[in-house]
C-alpha cells in the first residue's frame, strides 16, 4: 500500500508544478553572416504599427523628458561632455537615420569596447 501511496504522490506533485530541473538556454554569438530576423507570416505592416506605436512614443517620450529634466537640473554643465549622454544623442540620430539594422547597430554602439 505505501508504494502505491508513494506513486500517487509523486504523480501529484509533477502534476501540480513540482521542481524540475531545467537547462539553460544557450544563445549564440552574433556572426558576420547570419540572417537577419524574419518577423511572423501574417503581419502587416499596418497591423505591426498599431502594435507597437504607443509604446514606441512612450519610450521614447520618457527619454525625452529625461534629458529635458538633465539639461534643467543645477550643474548641468558638469555633465554636458559625458560620454554616456553623447550616446544617448548618438542613439537618437541612429534612430532616426532611415538605414536598416537599427538594432543591431544600436546594440553596438551601447556596448562595451
Amino acid at each position: 500500500m505505501a508504494a502505491k501511496q508513494k506513486a500517487a504522490g509523486s504523480g501529484r506533485k509533477a502534476a501540480s508544478g513540482g521542481h524540475r530541473a531545467t537547462q539553460p538556454t544557450r544563445r549564440e554569438p552574433p556572426t558576420a553572416n547570419r540572417q537577419p530576423a524574419r518577423l511572423p507570416a501574417g503581419k502587416t505592416a499596418p497591423e505591426l504599427l498599431d502594435m507597437y506605436f504607443l509604446d514606441a512614443r512612450m519610450h521614447l517620450l520618457e527619454t525625452a523628458a529625461m534629458l529635458d529634466r538633465l539639461e534643467r537640473a543645477r550643474n548641468f554643465d558638469e555633465i554636458e561632455a559625458d560620454p554616456r549622454l553623447g550616446k544617448l544623442r548618438e542613439a537618437a540620430l541612429l534612430l532616426a537615420d532611415g538605414h536598416p539594422e537599427r538594432a543591431e547597430r544600436f546594440q553596438r554602439l551601447f556596448s562595451v569596447e
